[in-house]
This record gives structure tokens, C-alpha cells and sequence, in this order.
């Protein structure tokens, strides 16, 4: 019988405060829920044509090596090995999950389980955690391609949700192959079988009262490039929601997925910008602590870059592109002001101080967003690129002669980014850049100034 070999002196690589292992993590989780409600109940809500738009995503983390930890979380069976009697596991990993408001920039809700948790559980677990703070607002659910389940879209139906949500290939594949169009209704009706496999008794009793579901599918054309080769691709993306046709139409369904991006550049900033699974400590209750501490974190610097954003919409009339904040200069302002040590002593004047000077720096910290970036989203993220790097592919562009000559022996990246520019489906007149520029996939024609100008 093999027995698990736990790392020696786990607990004690770092030492730890007595005050520290009296923290409760379920605080932290309730605390974050806490902060939810309040804030629906604010001023400060913002919506998207009368919607909150809520994302779901979940993700990896690595924590901290303890039996404690090991214990409740598991493990990854392809990182470990077998010595002896024993296994030698490199990680303990937790699956963990957010329900994510990208219209307001916020966590509704976190949860950390066993790495053997699958998506939807933790999704359905978020429904029901967060179905009283949510109670009475419209509401579009976004979520990825683990996320189609018949048995998710009727919970979702039965709490007054809508869904958009991508489409996996082999879901509903009779139903979608006998479509006629690219935008049309499909009718699923699950047999005993399905019947049989539904996990949750509030979908299974839905479903034996009314075992069939309608659902629209949308089919949207997505053109991408390669970045091995420098091919544009022609991609279908399929969506599965139960949005009104005379509301969203099909360019619109594909423009709401694309705004699921935001969850995805959280994550990034919770792993990159405030080191997600860096612990001071091997303790495992401790870590989970500080993963809660800093999601809560977030949603603070999330309410004011949301709050900047919107500040900085309104200055847009007249200018070339649409202007976002800059998530770790705001992060790095807010840290060095200390906002939390303001929070903690109740400095009320300060903490209103500070967040007034934060909001005045939006000119300052903002970047610009390429009109095309939120599209290039939509589930490929090919051709998602910074925004600073779009003058370098047009400098390249404007040199068209000696690019086309020369453009096979260029590096590929280089060639890479040429590539995407000549796809950049656009028209803009910039005086900055000193030329004109106006690119298909079947046209690559450039006018300088003077060309522009005797046209």
C-alpha cells in the first residue's frame, strides 16, 4: 500500500504569525460576496444596454506543498512521481473559479475547490451564492466552451438569466448541422437518457415537467492570422444563447462575447500584477487567505478603473480611438497611496481624497484601444495585440514597396505583423502618422499625403 511522502518541514519554511492562522478563509469568501452587495445596491452600477454582464471563468492555482493542502485540495497526477512506496507531488493545485462583472469590473463571487472540480459545479455553485444579491437585474451570463450544458442554460432560464455562451463542436451537433441559416432557433428535447444523467434536482424536475429546450444559435465568421505562418484564416465561431433576435442580432451576439475578455485580463492581473500565488506562507489556510485578500483587492481597484473608463468615454467624440486605463499604473498608484491602510483607520476624507486623484490621472495612466481589439477577442485571440505596437505595422505598411519585395525574408514576426496590418479592416486619416491608409484582405493600397490630398 503506497503512502503519500508529505514535504519535510513544510509549515516551517516560513514563520508565521499566531494572528495569521487565526484567520478564517470562508471570511474572506463572505466578505467578497459582502462587497457585491453593497455595491449593486450603490449608484455606481453601469450596464450595457440595460444588461449587467456577467462572465465565467475558472483556472489553476498552485498552492502552497502541505499535507493540509494536499488534504483538501489534491493534486495534479501528471506532476508527480513514484518513489518506492510513496508519490512525490511537485504542486498541490486548487480549481478555482470567478463570476466576474464586466461591466463594473468587479469578482461577484470566488471560489476555491479540489483540482478535481469541474466547471460547471463551481458555476452552478456560483449561481446559487450569488441568486440573492443578483435578485430582479437583467442579466447576460457569458462563459467559454466547457460552459454549454442543457442542465446550466435551464438553471440559468429558471433564474431569469440570459446566456451567451460558445459553443462547443460536438454540442447539439444534429440540431446545428440541420440549420439552415447562420442565425436560427433550434429545438433540443432530452430523452430519458439525458434525463437520467442531470446532476441537479431543481434542472431535473424542470426538465420532467418540460423536457425541451430552445435555443438560438449563432454562426459568425471569424478572420484570424496565424502567427506560425502568416496565413489569414477563416474560423467559425458558434454561440448559444436565448437572446432575442430583434434585440441582438448576429454581429451583436458575437461583439457581447467578445466582452467576456475582460474576465480573461483579470486573471491576468490577479496572477501577473498582484502575484496571485506567491504566499508568505506554507500554510495552507493562510494561503487561501491571501488569494481571497487579494480578489478583494481587485474589486476595489476594479470599481475606480471602471469609474476612470467611463470618464474617459466621454471625452471620445472627437478623437481617433476609444481610451482604457492602464490596470497596472492604477495599481501601482493606488498601493503606493496606501487606499487600504486609509480603509482600515476609516480616514474617510483621505479615502475620498485619494480616489479623486486617481480619477484626475485618467489622461495620464490611459491607453489607447484599437477599434478592432474587443472583435479579435471573440475566441481566437490571434491578432490581439497592444495598442503601442499598431504605428509600428502601419510605419511598416507605409514602406509598401520595399515590403513587398522583401517581406519572405523578414523575420516572422516581423512578417507577422505586416500581415495583420494588411488585414486591419479600416479606414483612418491621421495626421500623426503622416498617411493614409486603407487595407482589405484582397487590397493592400496605401496613399501617402499627397495622394490623399489630390484625390
Amino acid at each position: 500500500m503506497r503512502t503519500w511522502d508529505a514535504p519535510r518541514n513544510a509549515s516551517q519554511s516560513r514563520p508565521c504569525s499566531k494572528a495569521a492562522k487565526k484567520l478564517n478563509p470562508e471570511v474572506f469568501s463572505d466578505l467578497t460576496l459582502k462587497f457585491s452587495e453593497l455595491f449593486y445596491r450603490s449608484h455606481l452600477v453601469k450596464k450595457y444596454r440595460g444588461y449587467l454582464l456577467l462572465a465565467e471563468d475558472g483556472t489553476t492555482l498552485e498552492i502552497p506543498k502541505s499535507r493540509q493542502s494536499l488534504d483538501e485540495f489534491g493534486y495534479v497526477e501528471n506532476q508527480s512521481t513514484v518513489k518506492g512506496d510513496s508519490y512525490i507531488h511537485k504542486a498541490n493545485s486548487s480549481h478555482s473559479a470567478i463570476l466576474y462583472d464586466v461591466t463594473n469590473g468587479i469578482a461577484v463571487d470566488f471560489l476555491m475547490r479540489p483540482f478535481r472540480y469541474s466547471e460547471i459545479p463551481l458555476a452552478i455553485e456560483h449561481l446559487n451564492r450569488t441568486d440573492a444579491i443578483l435578485h430582479g437585474q437583467k442579466i447576460v451570463y457569458l462563459a467559454d466552451r466547457y460552459y454549454d450544458s442543457a442542465e446550466l442554460f435551464r438553471l440559468l432560464e429558471l433564474r431569469g438569466c440570459r446566456y451567451c455562451v460558445r459553443a462547443k463542436s460536438n454540442m447539439f451537433k444534429h440540431q446545428v448541422a440541420a440549420m439552415k441559416s447562420d442565425d436560427e432557433w433550434i429545438t433540443v428535447v432530452l430523452n430519458g437518457q439525458w434525463l437520467k444523467r442531470l446532476k441537479y434536482e431543481q434542472a431535473r424536475e424542470s426538465f420532467m415537467k418540460d423536457p425541451v429546450l430552445h435555443v438560438r444559435v449563432v454562426k459568425y465568421r471569424h478572420r484570424s492570422v496565424d502567427r506560425a505562418t502568416g496565413e489569414i484564416k477563416e474560423t467559425e465561431l458558434t454561440y448559444f444563447t436565448d437572446l432575442d433576435e430583434k434585440e441582438f442580432s448576429s454581429e451583436e451576439i458575437a461583439a457581447l462575447y467578445a466582452k467576456r475578455w475582460d474576465i480573461e485580463v483579470s486573471y491576468k492581473s490577479l496572477k501577473s500584477g498582484y502575484e496571485l500565488e506567491r504566499y508568505f506562507s506554507n500554510d495552507c489556510s493562510i494561503a487561501r487567505c491571501a488569494v481571497c485578500a487579494k480578489v478583494l483587492y481587485h474589486n476595489l481597484v476594479g470599481v475606480i478603473r471602471k469609474e476612470m473608463d467611463r470618464s474617459l468615454s466621454k471625452k471620445r467624440s472627437h478623437t481617433e480611438y476609444a481610451y482604457a486605463v492602464n490596470i497596472t499604473q492604477l495599481n501601482d498608484h493606488i498601493r503606493k497611496n496606501n487606499l487600504l491602510y486609509m480603509i482600515f483607520h476609516r480616514r474617510r476624507s483621505g479615502i475620498i481624497g485619494l480616489i479623486n486623484d486617481v480619477i484626475g490621472l485618467a489622461d495620464k495612466i490611459k491607453v489607447p484601444v484599437p477599434p478592432r481589439q474587443a472583435r479579435n477577442a471573440v475566441g481566437q485571440g490571434h491578432i490581439c495585440e497592444q495598442a503601442d505596437q499598431i504605428p509600428y505595422r502601419w510605419k511598416e505598411l507605409a514602406e509598401h514597396d520595399q515590403v513587398q519585395a522583401s517581406l519572405n525574408d523578414r523575420p516572422p514576426v516581423v512578417k507577422y505583423k505586416i500581415i495583420v496590418a494588411r488585414q486591419y479592416i479600416f479606414e483612418q486619416t491621421s495626421s500623426k502618422h503622416g498617411f493614409y491608409m486603407r487595407s482589405n484582405i484582397q487590397s493592400d493600397e496605401i496613399l501617402d499625403k499627397k495622394k490623399m490630398a489630390s484625390a
